[in-house]
């Protein structure tokens, strides 16, 4: 019998330690249907599904999410946005929002170099 969690998904693409969960992307899971319920209850996309072998064990396993799209919202974007220190001036599109939080992104996730370079 395969082993069944919960897959819990926040309407933003968060990361870090929410509700004593470790959330990659905004994606969690856990196998405690209480606190699974109470996340749905609150709003998160919450679903049951079954582990088969051939599955990922880790949700950092799965294909890495392309970045933040313009499939977000503008007030979405907004709030990704300040959360990296970044405000949008009125009229700025989807696009350049969403270009400028995954630029913040991508730095955030290349090497820190301890040598100066001449």
């Amino acid at each position: 019998m395969a082993a069944e969690y919960y897959q819990i998904k926040s309407n933003l693409p968060i990361k870090g330690e929410h509700w004593g969960l470790e959330f990659t992307a905004g994606v969690a899971r856990t196998n405690d249907g209480t606190l699974a319920g109470k996340l749905m209850r609150k709003g998160y996309a919450v679903t049951c599904v079954a582990e088969s072998e051939e599955a990922p064990k880790d949700p950092v396993d799965a294909k890495k999410p392309e970045g933040i799209t313009t499939d977000l919202s503008v007030k979405e974007l907004r709030e990704i946005g300040k959360q990296h220190g970044l405000t949008f001036a009125v009229g700025t599109t989807k696009k350049d929002m969403a270009a400028a939080i995954n630029e913040i992104n991508d730095q955030d996730d290349e090497p820190v170099d301890d040598e100066e370079k001449d």
